[in-house]
């Protein structure tokens, strides 16, 4: 708690957030890529690099901890798994490999931690309108610019103070546009604590057979995708924490099937859209973000809702039993 580490990586982590999504001139013609106008890719690069060396730091750590205890394997965490994968014979696996699977799998992580509280609290506003017509209440927002002001220069402590006020689900103008804001339920259903130590274990096996399957596959001589496969991973740890079930499995297409809605969405969301700025176009969608977003968000409530029809079949089975 008295280290600068921690804000240290959080700068990190903030920044490579800001910088994915910032609009960059070089998206959108392509030759300006070498140049770098606004200098996005020199501090993106800087940003991996320095999380890089903290990772370095780590790893040689556990290499000196792992020779000073007379190379005892713990097996407790991921880390350990993995040296313990590259210290097998014909290992195919490198201390350069693991630093970056270390990064795509934070690369995931920032994902998911994006995408699936909009996600739930686009489920818990759709439910909403079904059982009311009328917003949440809110604090009464002042003319074009809405309640921009009363977010301040630290919108967390606003909002948590706002929440006080308005409870967990309150109504938001910012300019032109109305936001359905949610609380607490991300904090208290999703990520609090103790819930996530509870599925530390199954975190663990998740792991173990990511492991089990890079195993098999170097055995085999077949061709691995890292990429696929980290994904695949998080994305049953986070389904089986939601719906204590795999949503996909390493030889299948599911997980590359999600893999390109979660991307899709964290596209278009970063993606500049000319309409945010002139409301008028909203309607005739002149960047087809809308119809995009729409698509893949129709993809995703369908993979959700077999999921709940199966949960509310098997709870009718049950004779009710929870």
């Amino acid at each position: 708690y008295d280290s600068n580490l921690s804000q240290e990586f959080r700068d990190l982590v903030c920044g490579l957030a800001k910088e994915a999504g910032r609009p960059n001139i070089a998206d959108y013609f392509p030759v300006l890529r070498l140049i770098d106008p606004q200098g996005v890719r020199k501090r993106t690069r800087i940003y991996y690099s320095k999380l890089l060396g903290i990772f370095d730091g780590i790893i040689n750590q556990r290499l000196q901890l792992r020779v000073s205890s007379k190379g005892s394997k713990a097996n407790n965490d991921t880390l350990d798994s993995l040296l313990n994968l590259i210290e097998e014979d014909n290992s195919e696996i490198s201390l350069f490999d693991i630093k970056h699977l270390l990064l795509l799998t934070m690369d995931y992580y920032l994902v998911f931690l994006l995408i699936v509280p909009f996600v739930w609290a686009s489920i818990r506003l759709l439910t909403f309108k079904l059982a009311s017509q009328t917003l949440p209440p809110g604090p009464k927002p002042f003319p074009i610019i809405g309640n921009i002001l009363q977010l301040s220069n630290l919108p967390h402590q606003a909002l948590a103070k706002l929440s006080r006020t308005y409870g967990p689900l309150m109504t938001l103008k910012l300019g032109s546009i109305t936001t359905i804001n949610l609380r607490k339920a991300c904090a208290t259903q999703i990520f609090d604590t103790q819930r996530l130590d509870a599925t530390q274990a199954l975190r663990q096996t998740k792991v173990h057979e990511l492991i089990d399957h890079v195993n098999q596959s170097c055995k085999s001589g077949a061709p691995i995708d890292i990429g696929r496969l980290v994904f695949t991973t998080v994305l049953n740890s986070i389904s089986n924490t939601f719906f204590s079930m795999d949503l996909a499995q390493y030889d299948s297409n599911l997980s590359q099937e999600f893999r390109d809605l979660v991307c899709g969405v964290a596209d278009e969301a970063g993606r500049p859209n000319i309409a945010d700025y002139f409301p008028a176009l909203r309607l005739i969608d002149p960047q087809g973000v809308r119809k995009r977003t729409s698509i893949y968000f129709t993809k995703l409530f369908g993979i959700f809702d077999g999921i709940f029809n199966q949960r509310l079949q098997l709870r009718a089975s049950s004779e009710g039993s929870k």
